[in-house]
């Protein structure tokens, strides 16, 4: 009976925490994750037996909420479904070395909220939920993370940088950060390999300016350029590096060398990476690293070893396995983790485990150039009789920020990033472990890579940069380059720019503008009695209208929004093109428009992807008496037709 009890008990609590797992991710930013595991406390007694206290049923702990995520703050609240004691613990390790915290520390509850402050910017903190009820009975939930917004003390990067040929010259071209620190823009040039810093490289300009002309180059070379900001203390940005293989030749023979994708046969031709070409995504390339198959994990509670086994891919381009291992949340990468196993076999033992700990497992293949696969994942613990095998691609330790706003910007879907269009974006990447041979950590976008300089202070990876002019979907990759400039390891997401949002309305065209019909004076008539008619009326923007937003609390009641502390201001103003537009937390908002000669307007909005950027149509006032003169007016003219046919 015992021995029942006990199984039934590890499959129970493997099952809740491995739901609670891969649900979170759902609820959570970006900079969130979580695992969870109950726990229930027992008694043993002198002989070795176990007294269940009665109705020792452990109490749930749900809707675990982490919000309101700053520089040095963080809230965090949960339900219970039982009135309950509780602890919170947090640290920067998984020893929570901060707490315990007490809500209610002298009385039961369901409900509990913490504010937690102090906190450093930019750092991954660890949190730990005890709850117990009146019967003694005890749950916890470990191992719930999240990362407070990094502090982006690094001037930030150019946008939009372009690169073209033609005339025997290399054209550059970007837009500024409107940064008030920035000064100007440095451009270092090499051949044969991109300048990862202000030293590298030869300094062929240094100033201020938003496009720059080379003439100094030879025909069929690569040429590597590095942009960088700096300020008035000559502190430089991470940099962003573009490239050109040179083919004036073939240039002039099209077009005179005078177009922008520097080919002249409408094909672009320039070869322009930002990186060398050598360096090639898996995703992109024709080199793909296929996962192993039929991942099985056999746990052996007699013997405390857990036994992996694995088959293959049909395309053999795989040349070895490497195996990572953590018992609380898988490895993402193949550098998070323990390193438990790095082979070509088909099997591996992992031995010396404890019965009742769960054991994530990721599972790489690599091919002889150091190319990773995506990973498969295998949860197992000792006495589970089952373990499944998921697909994991999670960017769980990477923060992106509106630098505009100071809002932590979650993934859609785990693989696209929201943004408002002119807007700095500050990425992140806090890997706790990084290969020896690493060289640099990039995020290529379009043409343009961007170099991350490391924070020792967060020890992340960081940089920031405009975001390109022109609205739409954009692949934003991280990569990491090898000595060899060689890419032995990237992450692949979609940086979506948004438009900014409108305030317009219709009114009447001019009455004699154009050909009088009888057909327009009805349609303007009807429009001037309060009517809509499309057909004589044009679409107009509308500036200075003002935009005052409210969002409901977590009580559920509705407030003014406090754009303070997002650096924007409520209400704002539409400007001369009748544009606005917010970042601002997800949530529900209602979105107030007045302006002199228009009806009030509000209306109610959900936001999940960090933006508010509705376009909206306001409707001018109806002047009544201008109406009744209007009526009276006609009356009056039918009036005197009618007494002329009488006539």
């Amino acid at each position: 009976m015992r021995s029942f009890s006990k199984n039934i008990f590890h499959k129970v609590v493997f099952l809740i925490s491995f739901c609670a797992y891969f649900l979170s991710s759902s609820f959570f930013v970006s900079a969130v994750g979580s695992s969870v595991q109950v726990q229930q406390e027992v008694i043993y007694d002198g002989s070795g037996g176990v007294i269940l206290p009665i109705d020792a049923t452990p109490p749930v702990i749900f809707d675990v909420q982490i919000y309101d995520i700053g520089l040095e703050t963080v809230k965090i609240s949960w339900q219970t479904n039982d009135v309950c004691l509780t602890k919170l613990y947090y640290g920067k390790t998984e020893d929570f070395e901060f707490g315990p915290l007490f809500d209610h520390p002298e009385s039961y509850e369901t409900s509990n909220n913490f504010s937690l402050e102090g906190l450093e910017p930019g750092t991954k903190y660890y949190l730990k939920i005890e709850a117990e009820n009146q019967k003694g009975a005890k749950s916890i939930i470990t191992t719930y993370y999240f990362y407070t917004i990094p502090e982006f003390k690094i001037l930030p990067n150019v946008g939009s940088l372009a690169i073209s040929q033609g005339d025997k010259k290399v054209f550059l071209n970007w837009k500024n950060p409107g940064n008030e620190d920035f000064q100007g823009i440095q451009i270092n040039r090499q051949i044969g390999s991109p300048a990862f810093n202000v030293n590298e490289g030869e300094k062929i300009f240094f100033g201020f300016a938003d496009s720059f002309v080379d003439a100094n180059v030879s025909d069929r070379t690569k040429y590597y350029y590095t942009v960088f900001s700096f300020d008035a203390g000559n502190n430089f940005s991470s940099g962003a590096i573009i490239s050109i293989e040179t083919n004036f030749f073939k240039s002039e023979e099209g077009d005179g060398g005078g177009n922008n994708n520097g080919s002249g046969d409408g094909e672009n031709n320039n070869n322009s990476q930002g990186v060398p070409t050598e360096i090639e995504s898996p995703a992109s390339s024709d080199v793909f690293i296929q996962d192993i198959v039929n991942l099985q994990a056999t746990a052996n509670a007699s013997e405390n070893e857990i036994v992996l086994s694995w088959d293959y891919p049909e395309i053999e381009n795989a040349s070895e396995v490497e195996i990572r291992r953590d018992l609380n949340f898988p490895a993402s990468s193949p550098w998070e983790g323990d390193l438990i196993y790095s082979g070509k076999g088909t099997f591996f033992i992992d031995k010396n485990l404890k019965e009742g700990q769960f054991y994530f497992y990721t599972v790489f293949t690599k091919n002889a150039d150091g190319i990773y696969s995506k990973g498969k994942v295998i949860v197992s613990e000792l006495g589970a009789e089952d373990s499944e095998v998921v697909e994991f691609d999670e960017w769980k330790d990477t923060n992106f920020v509106d630098l505009a706003s100071g809002i932590l910007l979650s993934p859609e879907n785990g693989e696209r990033i929201n943004i408002l269009q002119n807007h700095l974006l500050g990425i992140s990447y806090g890997v706790e472990i990084l290969p020896e041979n690493l060289k640099a950590v990039g995020v290529r976008i379009e043409d343009a890579f961007y170099i991350l300089d490391y924070n020792e202070d967060s020890q992340s990876y960081q940089t920031s940069f405009m975001v390109p002019e022109e609205t739409g979907e954009y692949d934003l990759d991280i990569v990491f380059l090898n000595f060899d400039d060689t890419v032995f390891f990237e992450k692949n997401m979609k940086l979506r720019v948004l438009p900014l949002g409108k305030v317009f309305a219709f009114e009447n065209e001019e009455l004699f503008c154009g050909k009088l019909s009888v057909e327009k004076a009805f349609c303007f008539l009807e429009n001037f009695l309060g009517g809509e008619n499309r057909k004589c009326m044009r679409q107009v923007v509308v500036s200075d209208a003002e935009i005052e937003i409210s969002w409901k609390n977590r009580d559920g009641v509705w407030e003014i929004w406090n754009a303070q502390e997002f650096n924007q201001e409520n209400p704002s103003f539409t400007d001369s093109y009748g544009n606005f537009g917010f970042s601002l937390p997800d949530g529900e908002y209602q979105i107030g428009v007045k302006k002199n000669g228009f009806a009030d307007k509000k209306i109610s909005i959900s936001v999940s992807n960090a933006t508010l950027n509705s376009d909206i149509q306001i409707y001018v006032k109806n002047n009544r008496m201008y109406d009744i003169m209007i009526v009276v007016f006609l009356m009056f003219f039918v009036a005197i037709l009618l007494k002329r046919k009488k006539r």
